[in-house]
């Protein structure tokens, strides 16, 4: 409804462009007709009245006065509907002010949050990632966010990194995309430490599986000559496994399916993938099988981690100073006396006693 103007018979009637025109007065109108222009005029009011209350806009409400009449009697009917019309314009001004006021304030945040978007769109122009829906969001750590990590983990040392390998860019990446490889990578040699720590302590102290071919075999002997002495087939299935966890973690398909990303694009450090997409069922995932941790809360499971990487960097310590005193006897303190049984082989070449990739 653009530019409506119902007035008084006597009054101009138009739309939209049209010119106004004027209709006189006849001094000779009967009682009738001008009873049934007040009832049109009534009937037009309460239409409009209507169209406020569905909240239609409308753009422009003017009023004329009607023109004089020459009969008393006509000047009655006219101050009448003069005082009716101003009541009733009164009315709707006050409500159309409410309706457009809605609208503008609403077309105001419209045009603010328009601005806002171009403005902040051609600021920032990194590529865009494509809509995930299952995808969790991303948690980049910057380097502020390393050192207060490392607060927390040790306040006495705090934050320790001699050479600067978290103010790189390794392959040409972003220095956050190079911090979560280094947590990734603390994490991971961490899990790796505490598990040879264990393992180095139970093969020392002659524990094996009471079945064979596992019960009675090299006792006596260091966990490292228990290693050399393994079939080779037995270390291709070790080696083959460790390659496919390594696969299963890094694959992007997988952690989409479970709702990650990959640690150095603002993923989880240190999370191992489920194995609900393998064709056949498997009955445990690598991390928290029995699901002791499933259902703890946030700050639960954030001071878990703190605790696995301390765990873990005590754990890297603990094997090396087993290793050291295992190959120079009496080069770590307090591990003279343990019972550390001497190797005299090359651990650091693992493969170097029966097994060859050619």
């Amino acid at each position: 409804m653009e530019n409506l103007l119902i007035e008084h018979p006597s009054m101009s009637i138009y739309h939209g462009n049209e010119e106004p025109t004027t209709q006189a007065e006849d001094s000779s109108s009967k009682e009738t007709t001008a009873m049934a222009a007040r009832r049109d005029t009534h009937k037009a009011v309460a239409g409009r009245l209507l169209a406020l209350e569905k909240r239609q806009p409308l753009k422009e409400m003017n009023t004329k006065s009607p023109s004089t009449r020459k009969e008393s009697n006509g000047k009655s009917l006219k101050r009448k509907n003069q005082v009716y019309i101003r009541q009733h314009t009164s009315r709707k001004n006050k409500q159309y002010g409410r309706v457009t006021g809605k609208h503008t304030a609403m077309v105001a945040k419209r045009v603010e949050t328009m601005l806002a978007l171009c403005s902040s769109s051609l600021s920032f122009n990194a590529p865009l990632a494509a809509p995930a829906s299952r995808t969790a969001g991303v948690s980049m750590m910057d380097i502020d966010g390393l050192k207060a990590q490392a607060k927390d983990l040790n306040p006495v040392v705090g934050f320790w990194d001699p050479l600067n390998l978290s103010g790189g860019e390794f392959w040409g990446d972003s220095n956050a995309a190079t911090i979560g490889f280094l947590r990734e990578a603390e994490i991971k040699h961490g899990r790796v430490a505490m598990a040879a720590f264990v393992g180095y302590i139970v093969h020392a102290n002659d524990i094996r599986f009471p079945w064979k071919p596992f019960a009675g075999v090299d006792i006596g002997a260091s966990p490292q000559v228990v290693w050399d002495n393994l079939p080779e087939v037995a270390k291709w299935q070790i080696i083959l496994t460790i390659a496919f966890f390594e696969f299963w973690r890094e694959n992007s398909y997988v952690l989409e399916k479970d709702g990650q990303t990959h640690y150095m694009r603002g993923g989880k450090p240190g999370y191992m993938p489920t194995f609900d997409q393998l064709p056949h069922p498997v009955p445990f995932n690598l991390f928290d099988p029995f699901g002791f941790s499933k259902n703890a809360s946030p700050e639960k499971k954030a001071k878990g981690l703190l605790i696995e990487i301390n765990n873990g960097r005590l754990a890297q310590i603990g094997i090396m100073g087993f290793l050291s005193e295992a190959k120079v006897p009496g080069s770590v303190p307090g591990l003279a006396g343990v019972g550390i049984r001497p190797y005299d082989g090359d651990v650091m070449a693992p493969f170097d006693a029966n097994f060859h990739l050619f």
